[in-house]
């Protein structure tokens, strides 16, 4: 909710309203509602803990990598030209 008053000066106040806590976190809660907001506040804290724990790993800055070898070169560049003429024939029989 938003609460919007005028100034003496003509000026826009924007005063945002207070967020109300649940019956749980009274000074003399019943135990149902003190068991809810507890419930509550474990619930938003594993989905804290979830989403840190799903979160994709970060990519490195650094990758160690070893020496690669010309015949592995070749090879790789072969495959790949292979395979480029395979999908330029299949592009063009489902074009044509």
């Amino acid at each position: 909710m938003l609460v919007v008053s005028w100034n003496v000066l003509n000026k826009i106040n924007v005063i945002f309203a207070v967020e109300v806590e649940s019956p749980g976190c009274s000074y003399n809660p019943s135990f149902e509602s003190h068991q809810d907001s507890l419930a509550q506040a474990v619930a938003d804290e594993m989905q804290k803990v979830y989403t840190k724990e799903l979160r994709p790993t970060p990519v490195p800055l650094t990758v160690e990598a070893g020496v690669i070898d010309e015949e592995d070169v070749g090879i790789t560049l072969n495959c790949l030209r292979e395979l480029m003429q395979h999908h330029i024939l299949l592009f063009f029989l489902l074009v044509s």
